[in-house]
């Protein structure tokens, strides 16, 4: 006859191994979901940065000329150049949602330099770096775009890893044949 005690200890094993089964498929959802958004996100910033505008804006924003912080400011800020200022804020703002993404771990950064080519919020970064620390200093805002600082810095030493640093110059990324000396020209 079978013993109460082994009925009770077979009954333990069976629930144990249910809540065991039951904590593996957890964990297999819950990876799961953390995926599917990390697609989520990529898709929505692939949608962004894939349109007309966002790449002329781009261009706009790399090419931009000034002196120092005074010249910018008399140039380009808020006040004087709206137009300027909210296609700044929409890419300054993308590349800040980018770098929490990547900081939070909800989007790795690999994701991120697929997704933006690598290059582009480094070059944005690079260009307004010293613009965007003396307006942290201005505004008495020390936090303003460091997750965008982040993401830049991020991209940047995964590049430098893989052996591709990313540098700027003020051609914005664009390359001008004429500009170039060859031997084959007379």
């Amino acid at each position: 006859m079978v013993d109460l005690a082994e009925i009770q200890a077979a009954y333990y094993m069976v629930a144990a191994t249910g809540v065991l089964a039951a904590a593996i498929y957890y964990m297999f959802n819950i990876r799961q979901s953390i995926q599917n958004r990390k697609a989520q996100l990529f898709t929505q910033a692939t949608q962004i940065i894939n349109q007309k505008e966002w790449m002329l804006d781009a261009i706009e924003l790399l090419n931009q000329q000034w002196a120092d912080f005074d010249d910018f400011a008399r140039k380009y800020d808020s006040g004087v150049n709206p137009e300027n200022f909210a296609k700044r804020s929409v890419h300054f703002n993308v590349m800040e949602n980018l770098g929490y993404y990547v900081r939070t771990g909800q989007l790795d950064v690999e994701q991120a330099n697929t997704v933006l080519g690598g290059f582009y919020p480094v070059w944005l970064w690079l260009k307004y770096e010293d613009v965007i620390k003396r307006y942290r200093e201005v505004l008495s805002l020390p936090y303003y775009l460091e997750n965008f600082e982040y993401l830049a810095s991020r991209l940047m030493e995964l590049n430098r890893r893989k052996g591709h640093p990313i540098s700027f110059d003020e051609g914005g990324g664009s390359y001008a044949p004429e500009n170039e000396t060859s031997s084959d020209s007379p």
